[in-house]
């Protein structure tokens, strides 16, 4: 394979259109960078015209909406697991609401509280915290 910096584009060996800075770069460096920037991270050229990956600078606030929407989400996965939503209607049909927010309101309360930590974490605490951890979700 080969890699332009100039078009910052990628070239079957031997191909006639390469642009005359192509360097080239084996399989395994190709497909790493291209698995790379799959996962949102940037090919760029450096010094000397070699492909090489850069990470996205991730805003706090997007990175904290971000964390937030997954701590919603595995709210609702574990409130789905505890009491799926047709048992959540048979019982509130039956006038047993009680029982739902018996076993929904501390997940609930739970998720309210690691979205306001969210809120106000650094990036560090933004980095490390991974919301399907059992131990976050435990008194």
């Amino acid at each position: 394979m080969l890699y332009s910096a100039t078009t910052r584009g990628f070239y079957v060996d031997g191909d006639q259109s390469a642009p005359s800075d192509a360097v080239k770069i084996s399989a395994t460096r190709h497909a790493a960078l291209l698995d790379a920037e799959a996962q949102g991270h940037l090919i760029e050229p450096d010094a000397k015209g070699r492909p090489q990956i850069r990470t996205r600078a991730v805003d706090i606030a997007a990175q904290r909406a971000l964390l937030i929407t997954a701590i919603k989400a595995e709210a609702g996965r574990r409130i789905r697991a505890v009491c799926p939503v047709e048992r959540q209607l048979n019982l509130m049909r039956e006038g047993r609401g009680d029982e739902v927010a018996a076993l929904v309101d501390p997940l609930r309360e739970r998720s309210n509280a690691l979205e306001a930590r969210a809120n106000a974490a650094g990036k560090a605490w933004l980095d490390e915290f991974d919301p399907t951890r059992d131990a976050h979700w435990q008194d």
